[in-house]
């Protein structure tokens, strides 16, 4: 597959099919089941956001809809019928044959004909080499990955830094983030209303008839404006874009443009507006538009929503790719007090004489005084509190420096602390005791603040009602319970480094994303446990590890991706009605259901859960045959990967225990032992490892230690005897704790002097087996010596000398012989 595109943009090799030409052609053979003729509008586009492009170009006979009259905006697509399309689109024969290598490519498949020829003409490849995935679904990122492609801009993506005003630009796949960035930047696609002023693109969501109608439609009347509108990103020229073929451009009648918040632009025309796309208005700088519409009783007045924008800063207007000739100041006012862009003498004001300056140092001292204060707000970057105490206890601290500001605090003692705006290089807390941490960025513009605690730091409760980034850099910088609240719906929250107390979501539509840690970040992100209430999107980054996900509302529906490991997803016994779509990545070991759930999404993420619980698990009835093949084939490579066993080890018992497991899920859904044909092999291989385990234990048991008359364990005077061979097992090893006392070998005792306390002996014996061993304990007392008069402990001594000095005989010899007759005599 081609790294860049991820699964889907490995569907089409681009050296087959000419991009602008193949775009243009395949809309115009877009549908399955096309009723051929129709002139008349839908029934069931009026609610549809892409209805005039929907009618428009079913006017030209480039979209035909059911023949019920239906268009049916809101249905995903397959690959299988993406297949068809592409196959009929080039001409190619169908050829069944040529599809044999992908087995869940039925050989009575309608599909089977166009997978073949695509995969004939080296146009197609699979998820994997043997499986198609003709029933997974095109998702949003994938669609415009696709187009941004066809438009020639990919490189222009790639070369661009991938930034957009879109919230959930970060669970956008990496591989999809540049073309999803440029692609709203020059207002290709337009994202989704949060309901706050800003949008979000849901980028893993299934991709839509009626998305591809509107992108079709830009597309083709469009190109040229789109193209020079990346253009201008890179060489910071004003785009000119020539008029849509079928469109008739309104008289650019533009009368005033002003800034009515920090946020907010009001467009002011001369006449009264018949369309408005937000499109159509775009600024230099780096300022974008996220929404456009008409203001509440005027017909000529066009409010824009922005996002990018720095107070003090003028923008141009252009309208529909022409320069107006208009401009507008973001004046300071408008945040609030809040923002500052240095902290060279002002407060952000331009008129300002010098107050500013006092303003920021009295609030400096105050921070660093180590006398408490009421409420202090920060309103420009920088470090404040002081470096090595003392600490200076705050009711409120209030950090509002401006979406580009950045600031640490350190050695302060908020009891409240706010934050209201912050550069996404961080708001930084060091030797910090917070009870309550409240994230609400309001004037920052739509982007992410992001808050790092490090050494130090511990916060109580953290509440975060905006877009925020949570990292946590130190093992002693604590971001405590952490609560997404509902009034940030369908906001992103990112996580990154290690949070150990639990993170909850109440926010409904929200998009959680568990990154990597920043550079110079030595923890690795690891977060403990993620509740979540309301619907929510769960993305998990390469190398990033989320131990559990517990499922708490009605009726939640979870969309898990990613490549991180995600260890367990508990669904509480209140949380009935939940819904798990598991993305194609996404890499999760355990489902615990103690209510009914609902699984959908890739086949190859189901087929890999193990589930559990009390309760009942389905599969999407639409999936469940595909999914029942996954499990199998896993199940077959789990247990080849056993292997025949020669020799035990660690990594085979891993293997086995996988086997076993892939076993289990493949029986879930629905898996017969007779359906495993290599089902013997498990079989055969887990006898031989129990035999050898059997074998070990049983000569273990047996073991016992040999005592000479007169003597037990308790009490040792004499040379103990210690088996070291079986026929049952390779080898038996003793290791005494005092080698000294009891040699391994021989068993020979050598007991403490007279006078000495006794010896305890810990002797452990290792049986082994083919690799595998189990060790058992023995717990001896060698007792010592009597006292004895001079002349006997001599002799005694000299015994044991000539005794020692016989050693262990391999052979014999005359010298063998005298030191025996020599150990006799003493």
């Amino acid at each position: 597959m081609e790294p860049s595109g991820g699964e889907f943009m490995s569907f089409f090799k681009r050296r087959s099919i000419g991009k602008v030409l193949a775009v243009t052609m395949l809309f115009s053979v877009l549908m399955p089941a096309i009723a051929h003729g129709e002139e008349e509008r839908f029934k069931d586009i009026a609610d549809s956001y892409a209805s005039r492009e929907i009618n428009q170009l079913a006017k030209t006979g480039v979209l035909l809809g059911y023949e019920d009259k239906r268009f049916q905006p809101s249905k995903a697509m397959t690959r299988a019928e993406l297949a068809k399309i592409i196959a009929l689109l080039l001409g190619l024969e169908e050829s069944p044959d040529k599809a044999a290598s992908y087995l869940d490519v039925r050989a009575d498949s309608w599909y089977r004909g166009y997978v073949g020829a695509l995969a004939e003409a080296g146009i197609v490849e699979g998820y994997s080499h043997t499986a198609f995935s003709p029933d997974s679904l095109v998702t949003r990122e994938e669609l415009v990955v696709f187009f941004i492609r066809g438009l020639g801009l990919e490189a222009t993506a790639k070369q661009l830094p991938a930034e957009s005003s879109l919230t959930d630009l970060a669970i956008v796949s990496e591989w999809a983030r540049p073309h999803v960035a440029l692609a709203h930047r020059i207002g290709f696609v337009d994202g989704i209303d949060n309901g706050d002023g800003t949008v979000a693109f849901n980028p893993k969501e299934n991709a839509e008839r009626q998305a591809l109608a509107r992108l079709a439609y830009e597309f083709q009347l469009h190109k040229e404006n789109y193209v020079n509108a990346a253009k201008a990103l890179i060489t910071g020229a004003k785009p000119v874009k020539p008029e849509a073929a079928e469109e008739v451009a309104e008289n650019v009648d533009i009368m005033d443009i002003r800034a009515v918040g920090l946020t907010a632009i009001e467009v002011t025309f001369g006449s009264a507006v018949k369309t408005v796309r937000k499109s159509d208005y775009s600024f230099d700088k780096g300022l974008t538009v996220t929404d456009a519409a008409l203001k509440s009783g005027a017909s000529n007045i066009v409010v824009l929503t922005i996002a990018g924008q720095l107070p003090g800063t003028t923008y141009k207007l252009a309208y529909k790719g022409r320069d107006t000739g208009k401009s507008v100041l973001i004046d300071s006012m408008f945040s609030g007090g809040g923002y500052s862009g240095s902290t060279e003498g002002t407060d952000g004001n331009e008129n300002d004489t010098g107050s500013g300056v006092d303003t920021i140092e009295t609030v400096i001292r105050q921070l660093t005084s180590g006398v408490a204060q009421e409420t202090v707000t920060i309103t420009a970057s920088g470090t404040y509190g002081s470096e090595n105490g003392p600490d200076t206890p705050v009711k409120r601290l209030i950090i509002d420096p401006g979406p580009t500001g950045e600031v640490t605090i350190q050695h302060i003692v908020p009891e409240v602390l706010e934050v209201l705006s912050g550069d996404v290089n961080t708001i930084k807390l060091q030797q910090t005791v917070i009870k309550q941490l409240r994230v609400n960025a309001v004037n920052n513009g739509g982007r992410d603040v992001r808050i790092e605690t490090r050494d130090g730091t511990s916060v109580e409760n953290t509440t975060v009602e905006s877009q925020a980034v949570l990292e946590s850099s130190s093992t002693t910088g604590k971001l405590g319970k952490i609560k997404l609240a509902s009034s940030a719906s369908g906001r992103s929250l990112t996580l990154k480094g290690n949070i150990d107390d639990e993170v909850t979501v109440d926010a409904p539509g929200a998009q959680v994303s568990i990154q990597a840690p920043s550079n110079g970040n030595p923890l690795p992100t690891v977060i403990n446990k993620l509740s979540l209430a309301k619907n929510a999107k769960v993305n998990t980054g390469s190398g990033t590890k989320l131990s559990s996900v517990n499922v708490t509302g009605q009726n939640t529906t979870v969309d898990l991706s990613g490549q991180g490991s995600v260890s367990s997803v508990n669904v509480d016994p209140s949380a009935s009605g939940t819904k798990l779509n598991l993305g194609e990545d996404t890499n999760v070991s355990t489902i615990n259901a103690d209510s009914d759930v609902t699984l959908s999404g890739s086949p190859d993420a189901i087929a890999k859960v193990k589930t559990e619980g009390s309760s009942s698990i389905q599969v999407d009835p639409n999936i469940q045959s595909e999914v029942k093949y996954k499990a199998l084939a896993n199940a077959v490579e789990a247990i080849e990967a056993v292997g025949r066993p020669i020799t035990y080890s660690a990594d085979l018992e891993e293997k086995l225990v996988q086997a076993g497991v892939a076993m289990e899920i493949a029986k879930l859904h629905g898996v017969l032992d007779s359906e495993i044909l290599n089902l013997n092999k498990l079989t055969a291989a887990k006898e031989t490892v129990n035999g050898w385990k059997e074998k070990v234990v049983q000569e273990r048991l047996n073991l016992e230690i040999g005592y000479q008359s007169g003597d037990d364990a308790a009490s040792v005077t004499k040379t103990l005897t210690l088996r070291t061979t079986s026929s049952l097992v390779d080898s038996i090893v003793w290791t005494p704790d005092k080698p000294a006392v009891v040699n391994p070998l021989t068993g020979v005792v050598v007991r403490p002097v007279a006078g000495e306390p006794d010896a305890v002996v810990t002797l452990t014996v290792q049986v082994s087996l083919n690799g595998y061993s189990e060790i058992r304990t023995f717990t001896v007392s060698v007792k010592a010596q009597a006292p004895v008069n001079n002349e006997k402990a001599e002799a005694i001594e000299a015994a044991i000398k000539a005794i020692e000095a016989v050693g262990a005989p391999v052979s014999y010899t005359a010298d063998l012989e005298v030191k025996l007759a020599q150990a006799d005599t003493a």
